[in-house]
């Protein structure tokens, strides 16, 4: 891939992810524009802005003020701008809001993913200029929830008359991406497991439960848990639209690991103990049935092959450097920082000190 590429455009990167994305790509001297429903502003579009406090809150809005806007209504009609080197597609509505998993619910969740994804591959099919590369966000979701298999790029994620409602959802997804096969632009579908970060979920959940020992597996706990650190996302989109790097990809860590490994870690992490058992009833009453069973309750297993082959090194290999990462992040938190973050400071301080006179 071109050592030439410098214009990102975004599309759907309002959330956490996008947040960290476009950070890290205005860091590395890349020019960022972004796609929204509502182009008017930046601090009014990346809602995470809009949670930062005091001085923070002033010192990203500065950080972001370059950042070209354009709205979906934009592309449809004109295309993407002509100077784009790669499209990057987040957009997709939050998975794990709790609720009753309706069939509406359902048809927001495909719109939102597919409608997108199809809308970017039209245009640049389009395209006079053509950008290089077309990355696009699917999830590790379409492979088969098998105890005795660990997925990698390579396998067939799912066998004929097994998917569910979530496995038929990623392969959709995924083939809205597709351009025709003459197409110069490289296309990119990153199948991604939950993303940790400070203020993520499940961390913004957890991270209470470990601090005040309340935290507990969720059912039996012997689910895998297939994740990545915030830091090893952003970096290997990086990486993958530098490189020569098309199709799916893993972006995974390359630890596999069960939800009771994640609570057992972050636990020991914070100085804490650990809480009662989620039973597995509960999480279907908030979430639902069909949910809870597909997603909480049990997960694919995973490994990033296609990044390790191509030389990828992780920042977070492990769960337990991840939590070290994540709980370093919150300790050394800028002064103006939330009341929030400022106790979880203060406590997990208090807890690594406790720990050490032990």
């Amino acid at each position: 891939m071109s050592s030439q590429i410098r214009n990102v455009l975004i599309g759907g990167g309002t959330g956490k992810v996008g947040y960290y994305l476009i950070k890290h790509l205005k860091k590395q001297g890349y020019n960022v524009s972004l796609i929204s429903r509502n182009a008017k502003n930046i601090s009014g579009t990346l809602s995470i802005l809009n949670m930062l406090p005091g001085t923070l809150l002033a010192k990203a809005k500065d950080d972001f003020a370059d950042v070209r806007m354009h709205t979906w209504k934009d592309i449809r009609l004109n295309g993407i701008p002509h100077e784009t080197d790669v499209v990057i597609n987040l957009a997709g509505k939050t998975i794990a809001s709790p609720g009753m998993f309706t069939d509406r619910f359902k048809k927001q969740l495909r719109s939102s993913r597919i409608e997108t994804t199809e809308a970017l591959a039209a245009a640049i099919a389009k395209s006079d200029n053509p950008p290089q590369k077309y990355i696009t966000a699917s999830a590790v979701g379409i492979y088969e929830n098998r105890e005795d298999k660990v997925y990698t790029e390579d396998d067939e994620p799912c066998r004929p008359g097994r998917h569910t409602f979530f496995t038929q959802l990623c392969a959709d997804w995924e083939k809205a991406s597709q351009l025709p096969d003459s197409h110069s632009t490289q296309v990119a579908q990153l199948r991604l497991g939950v993303v940790l970060a400070e203020g993520t979920l499940p961390m913004t959940n957890f991270l209470p439960s470990a601090l005040t020992g309340v935290l507990g597996v969720t059912g039996s706990g012997k689910q895998p848990f297939p994740w990545i650190h915030i830091s090893d996302v952003v970096r290997s989109i990086e990486f993958i639209l530098q490189e020569e790097i098309a199709g799916p990809v893993n972006l995974v860590a390359p630890e596999v690991i069960t939800n009771e490994d994640l609570v057992n870690t972050l636990v020991e992490a914070v100085g804490s103990r650990k809480g009662t058992a989620m039973p597995g009833f509960f999480m279907e009453l908030l979430f639902g049935k069909e949910r809870a069973e597909n997603l909480l309750l049990d997960s694919p297993k995973a490994l990033p092959k296609k990044l390790l082959d191509s030389g990828f090194e992780f920042n977070a290999p492990t769960i337990a450097k991840a939590m070290e990462i994540i709980i370093d992040d919150i300790i050394n938190h800028d002064d103006d920082a939330s009341v929030v973050i400022k106790a979880f400071a203060s406590k997990l301080k208090q807890n690594k000190s406790v720990n050490k006179e032990k």
